[in-house]
């Protein structure tokens, strides 16, 4: 066959952005069958790693190519927010920033325009925050993966980025377990917060707003009794 109808990744999911745009394609992008079947997919990429031509969707959710973020990146959307105001890019799932090939592209291009901006550039350029989401999100527990993941292809300065990285690891993966050493408000608070920094990450404001209806729904000022009156129960 000449087509690529679907497929199930198990493991590893590197592949899964490139295999969905070669899905797209009338005739597997110029592959032959063995190709694909081996996994030996040439992509020209440009060099930036991604593993993605110009016209190979970065974005899923909102049909967003890669040369359309290449273009907001260089008219000087320098951040994952400013590349979602632009092109509309990582606005639905999220998931081309939280484990798709965003980061390693808006590094790329800040690096080859000789940006320095975010945390520990050139390497990473990214707000620390967004490192933290990152590294939580791709488990990525060394300074060397985090490098090695989210840099610019090539990137090797480690040392130059252990001290603001490594603290941030310790936080995430060797630290406290979370509301430690708090009493019962200061764990409320921080939860609170921590929430509050979720949603707006993770653009969550619809769902919340979803769940709260369904928790007042169910509601009933008559019953004084959990789970039995209703409301905030989990849903």
């Amino acid at each position: 066959g000449n087509k690529l109808l679907g497929g199930i990744l198990i493991g590893d999911i590197g592949d899964y952005a490139k295999l969905l745009a070669i899905s797209k394609k009338s005739d597997l992008g110029g592959l032959t069958p063995q190709q694909l079947l081996s996994g030996d997919i040439p992509v020209d990429d440009g060099g930036d790693g991604t593993k993605l031509a110009e016209d190979d969707l970065v974005c899923n959710c909102h049909c967003v190519p890669k040369a359309v973020i290449k273009k907001a990146i260089t008219d000087g959307a320098y951040t994952f927010d400013a590349i979602k105001k632009c092109t509309k890019a990582g606005t639905g799932c999220g998931q081309c920033i939280a484990t798709g090939p965003m980061p390693r592209l808006l590094a790329a291009m800040l690096q080859k325009l000789g940006k320095t901006v975010g945390a520990c550039p050139p390497t990473l350029p990214f707000p620390l925050l967004d490192i933290e989401d990152l590294c939580k999100a791709r488990s990525l527990k060394t300074c060397e993966a985090v490098v090695a993941d989210l840099g610019p292809p090539g990137a090797k300065d480690v040392d130059a980025c252990r001290p603001v990285i490594q603290p941030l690891l310790d936080k995430l993966f060797n630290g406290k377990i979370k509301g430690q050493g708090l009493d019962l408000v200061g764990q409320l608070k921080a939860a609170r917060k921590e929430m509050f920094e979720f949603i707006d990450v993770q653009n969550c404001n619809p769902i919340m707003v979803r769940l709260g209806w369904h928790d007042s729904g169910t509601y009933d000022k008559r019953r004084t009794e959990f789970p039995d009156m209703g409301g905030a129960n989990g849903s």
